[in-house]
């Protein structure tokens, strides 16, 4: 799914990063932590607009 909440692993400049993203965009974090907790909040505010929305209404 396009729209999901995801974390990969990648290399940026030699260095080791952790980068979050939401389809075609992403953030980069230098560590593991910092991006987990950056997409648990992504997702749960992401759930929470999808309640507010209605059941039929889909978060773009």
């Amino acid at each position: 799914m396009p729209n999901e909440v995801r974390i990969e692993a990648i290399e940026h400049k030699g260095r080791a990063c952790w980068q979050v993203r939401l389809g075609h965009r992403g953030l980069r974090f230098a560590q593991e932590d910092l991006a987990r907790a950056f997409a648990a909040q992504l997702f749960a505010r992401r759930q929470w607009l999808k309640e507010q929305s209605g059941p039929s209404a889909e978060c773009p």
